[in-house]
């Protein structure tokens, strides 16, 4: 995963999750860093999808995970939230459920993609609370 190679790493985490509601599980490892790679199989060929631990923090067992912005902007602000993936071929396409942008003088959030007031954000993340983290299985790596 980016600076580290699996096999330098000495455990992997890994569990399999169907992410864009194909039917189809793709299988996920988790560096200890918690940086992640996807390995999605289409048409006989195995595709690699890497993120980083901010760009994936947490995944759902619904397909979604959470993000935050690896830095803060000029401005000072900071954005995170909830997204999933679709896959198309040989890419992968990121489609935000809600996000939350946090300025030093203002703040707001959207909900796919559209502006959304403080109350729609608050019953969107009411209604996911039940949708819980994915389980991890631990693999210790031996040469």
């Amino acid at each position: 995963f980016e600076t580290n190679s699996i096999g330098s790493l000495e455990r992997v985490e890994i569990c399999y999750l169907d992410m864009d509601g194909d039917g189809i599980s793709e299988l996920l490892l988790r560096s200890n860093i918690h940086d992640h790679l996807i390995l999605r199989y289409h048409c006989g060929t195995v595709y690699l999808y890497e993120y980083s631990y901010k760009e994936m923090a947490r995944v759902y067992e619904d397909g979604s995970y959470s993000w935050s912005s690896p830095t803060y902007l000029e401005d000072y602000s900071h954005q995170y939230g909830i997204s999933m993936l679709s896959f198309n071929e040989n890419s992968a396409r990121v489609s935000s459920l809600y996000t939350i942008f946090e300025g030093e003088n203002e703040s707001y959030f959207t909900i796919n993609g559209k502006l959304a007031s403080k109350s729609e954000l608050d019953s969107l993340v009411e209604s996911r609370k039940n949708i819980k983290e994915v389980t991890w299985t631990t693999y210790t790596l031996g040469s």
